[in-house]
């Protein structure tokens, strides 16, 4: 049996006093679910669930909302960027009124 890929998994508090983390290995808690560790106290625990599980959610959460401004606005998300060189969107700047970041002004 392989090992389950901790990370890509939602974590969860123990149910008894809080310190300990389990990554789920279904929709809702159970005796199935993984190990990860132990905190010291349970608020540390909660902090720790919360920030891994807002982590990995994270990158959906963005993109749908990205994928929706730029929707709502007729622009392409998609980049045409070339990796490794710099990019600037001084419209995008212009448009979130950031643009003395470029050295614009936001006229």
């Amino acid at each position: 049996m392989s090992t389950p890929d901790l990370c890509s998994l939602p974590w969860r508090c123990g149910r008894h006093l809080g310190r300990t983390v389990y990554a789920m290995a279904g929709a809702e808690a159970s005796d199935a679910d993984v190990l990860v560790g132990i905190m010291d106290t349970p608020e540390l625990a909660a902090e720790a669930v919360t920030a891994h599980n807002c982590g990995i959610a994270g990158g959906d959460v963005t993109r749908r909302i990205l994928e929706a401004l730029c929707e709502r606005d007729g622009i392409s998300l998609e980049s045409s960027v070339t990796p490794g060189e710099p990019a600037r969107s001084y419209e995008l700047a212009l448009r979130l009124r950031i643009g003395q970041v470029s050295g614009l002004r936001n006229d």
